[in-house]
This record gives structure tokens, sequence and C-alpha cells, in this order.
């Protein structure tokens, strides 16, 4: 993953240079697009062969289990395009298995989980617009839906995350940085990652997410260690909607500190392991 652009060898014009940016820009953007269309034209076929279920029902009962599919699907074509080129699929996308230091994955996982059981905490005891929480909710319900519940525990912790990585991360943020400065590359990414997700609270998040995932993924030249960071903001998912089915958060008292207590936890497990990493010898 090369951290700058090339030197071009003669002064652009300031056309040139927004062509030029364009152009990148919209190579980069390719992964996506079949990220983003594969799960949907799955849901799509899925929906002709159930002409019997409302739409509704379909998406209800059996949308975990077509995303689940388009996310393997899209795998797949990721695989089979870069076998086609004559390229490993794993080095174009920059995720290498080897050489991989465990210690310093289990430290971005955790401090990924930390900042997510922050994040939802400021979330509850924030006065936030009526607005905002309604979208939010709704999104964040989604893996609730259907039966296929663990399935989509199992897609949201580990499979999206790692397809997202590769997606905006290996894909996307590498071919920005064929045309961008670093931090120019990495603010571009950030923000096409925020602005695929629902709501206005989630894009905030997402945002401020996807600087440090491409941060990370820049430092280690190994999108595996964003990918890690990533799994630990999906995985306080699980913990916090055991809570909500216990009723827990329905008390008055714990209601209301139990979300302190998560917020501050987070927040100490975050720096602190945040802080081992950087120390341990991220570049």
């Amino acid at each position: 993953m090369n951290s700058r652009k090339e030197e071009s060898p003669a002064v652009l014009t300031w056309q040139q240079q927004v062509w030029q940016g364009g152009r990148t820009i919209w190579r980069s953007m390719g992964p996506l697009i079949i990220y983003l269309t594969v799960p949907a034209f799955l849901m799509c076929v899925g929906m002709i062969l159930q002409r019997g279920r409302s739409r509704e029902s379909i998406t209800q009962y059996s949308g975990n289990f077509y995303y689940t599919m388009g996310i393997l699907v899209t795998f797949w074509i990721f695989h089979r395009h870069g076998q086609k080129r004559g390229i490993s699929f794993w080095e174009e996308a920059t995720l290498f298995w080897e050489n991989r230091c465990n210690r310093r994955l289990l430290q971005l996982f955790g401090a990924g989980f930390g900042c997510s059981l922050l994040f939802s905490a400021m979330l509850t005891l924030l006065p936030l617009p009526e607005a905002w929480m309604a979208s939010y909710g709704s999104a964040a319900d989604g893996v609730e839906m259907g039966t296929d519940l663990w399935l989509a525990f199992l897609t949201t912790m580990i499979l999206a995350p790692v397809l997202e990585e590769i997606v905006f991360r290996g894909y996307m943020l590498n071919r920005l940085l064929e045309g961008f400065s670093e931090r120019t590359a990495v603010f571009i990414s950030a923000g096409i990652f925020a602005l695929c997700h629902v709501s206005f609270l989630w894009m905030v998040y997402a945002f401020v997410m996807g600087v440090l995932l491409a941060k990370v993924a820049v430092w280690e030249d190994n999108i595996l260690y964003s990918a890690a960071l990533h799994m630990g903001f999906n995985a306080s998912v699980l913990p916090l909607w055991l809570l909500n089915r216990s009723g827990v958060f329905e008390n008055s008292w714990s209601g209301l500190l139990l979300p302190v207590f998560l917020g501050t936890g987070g927040s100490l497990m975050a720096y602190y392991l945040y802080r081992q990493y950087r120390e341990g010898g991220a570049l």
C-alpha cells in the first residue's frame, strides 16, 4: 500500500487535475458497486422465486440469508477476477496472513470493541433529536429481523467487516493512493464509507471510524489489522443485544447507570489498547 502518490512529470492544469482525480475516484468505485449490487440482486431473485410472499415478509424472514449469500458471492467474484488477470486476490487487496502479530490484532479488536461501547452509551445518554434516533434505531435493529438471527450475527461480526475492509481499504484506498496524497485518499475513502451507511448518526460514526481504519491500513500495509479493528467495532452488537433482550435498560436506575458504566469502561479499554498498539511498533 503506497502512502504517497507518484510525482507527476509535469505540472497539470486544474482542469487536468480534476479530470485525473475524477478518473481515480471512479476507478476506485468499481469493487464498491459490485459489493452494493450483488446482495440486492440476490434479494430480487429471492422475491421472484417466492412470488407468493410479500416483499416485507421476504425481507424480514430471509433478508439476512440473501445478504450473507451476497457477501459470499462477492468474495468469489473478486477472487475469480484476480485469477483471470493473473493477480493474487489477497495481494491486490493487501490482506496478508503471513507474519501477522496476533497480539496487535487482539489489541485493535479490543480497541474497536471499546469504541463501539462508548458510541452506544453516548447515543443513550445524549439528548439527541428523536428523528436521528429513529433512523439510527431502524438501522441498528436490522440485525434482529428474521428467523436466521445467528446467521446475521456471523455476517455482522465477521463476514461483513472483512469484505468491507477489502472493498474500502483494500481496493478503494489503494487505488485512491495512486492519484492522491495519503491524507486526501484517507478522507475520500472515509467519506464514501460514511455515505454508504443509513442514518445521519451512522454516517458520522462511520466517517470517524473510516478515517481510523484507513490510517491503520496505511500504517500496517495490511488490511488484516484494519479488519480486526472493524470486527471489534461490530462485535459489540452481541452483548448489547443480549442486554436489551434481558430488559435491563428498562429499569430507571440500570437504564441510566449501565450506559455510564459501559461508556466509561469502553473508553478506557479503547484508549489503553490503542495506546498499547501504537507503542508496540505501529509506523
